[in-house]
């Protein structure tokens, strides 16, 4: 039924739409908290995962990656209420291909169109449009309809179809995200754990080979220098092998000098002694020929 005031038309019924029951308020609005603190969570591990890639400060902590025994509660929580709030029967066609079913879009904005003002020429045109128009969003899921109808409903004094249609893309694009945290939070966690893992170990790897190549280096260093000294004594060994070995001729030269010097030092003794003898003779032979 419509109720006309001036230009605008109000809905105060739709029952040519059909009816489904409405999700629990509370549960779908903790759901919605619960989501966004994942996608918090879920955003933070993503820069994190950015910042390994490019190198880039501050360097991911293991605190950056983990999910704490809270987190980890409400991710269980959430994927139960997805499931909950998201069941695969409110979907028509294949898995690749699955649209929201008309007539829960229909039900669902009948509460919408039934409580908040809108503008349009009549009622049944202007909620079979909204349904059109609606029906033909893409990627269009039961919890961004639900979001969507709230907002509106919480917000909006007088309704469009463009306003629907703004509402409802803006919740597409925030239950994208949360649906994203929702399913892949903990194996973001995993692979941001497990690169840090790499990074430390590599890390561990690199400082080994830097200890191995100083203790190489440092090694190669002193092995020189011991070759070094080697050659140098060596040098000196065989120099003073040939050095003893002309010591030792020297010597022999020398006792055959000394021995040659003895020889002709007892020569020149007897020499000078048959000198003397000589000059005794003589002066005794002149003498006797004197007297």
């Amino acid at each position: 039924m419509a109720r006309k005031s001036k230009d605008l038309t109000v809905i105060e019924g739709s029952q040519n739409l059909p009816v489904v029951p409405m999700v629990n308020f509370k549960s779908f609005s903790k759901f919605v908290r619960m989501a966004d603190k994942l996608v918090e969570k879920y955003d933070n591990i993503c820069k994190a995962r950015a910042r390994i890639k490019s190198g880039a400060d501050p360097i991911p902590t293991e605190r950056d990656f983990t999910l704490g025994e809270y987190t980890t509660e409400i991710l269980a929580e959430c994927r139960a209420l997805w499931e909950e709030f998201n069941p695969e029967h409110y979907y028509d066609g294949e898995e690749e291909d699955w649209a929201l079913r008309e007539d829960l879009i229909g039900a669902r904005l009948a509460y919408t169109l039934g409580s908040v003002k809108v503008t349009g020429g009549t009622p049944e045109a202007f909620s079979e449009m909204v349904l059109n128009h609606v029906a033909d969003i893409e990627d269009l899921t039961w919890p961004a309809l639900e979001g969507a109808c709230r907002q509106v409903e919480a917000e909006c004094k007088f309704l469009s179809i463009s306003e629907i249609k703004e509402a409802i893309n803006e919740h597409i694009e925030l239950w994208d995200k949360r649906r994203d945290a929702i399913e892949s939070l903990d194996t973001h966690s995993e692979w941001g754990l497990g690169k840090l893992k790499e990074s430390q170990n590599n890390k561990m790897v690199e400082a080994a080979e830097r200890a191995e190549r100083g203790a190489r280096y440092t090694y190669e260093i002193a092995d020189k220098e011991f070759y070094k000294a080697r050659y140098q004594l060596c040098t000196m060994q065989v120099r003073a092998a040939e050095m003893a070995e002309s010591i030792e001729m020297g010597m022999d030269r020398l006792a055959e000098l000394e021995a040659d010097a003895a020889q002709k030092f007892q020569a020149m003794e007897a020499a000078t002694s048959a000198k003397y003898k000589l000059f005794m003779e003589l002066d005794s032979a002149n003498g006797d020929d004197n007297a």
